[in-house]
């Protein structure tokens, strides 16, 4: 129970660190392209 508690801790911990990583290289992206549409 406790394992498998904190396995699902860890599973839920690496997900978020991934949607964040993900959403950080969108915003990077949608910078790039608004600095080109200003250029």
């Amino acid at each position: 129970m406790v394992t498998r508690l904190s396995n699902q801790l860890m599973h839920y911990q690496k997900m978020s660190s991934m949607m964040r990583s993900q959403s950080e290289l969108a915003d990077k992206y949608q910078r790039i392209t608004t600095k080109e549409r200003v250029l």
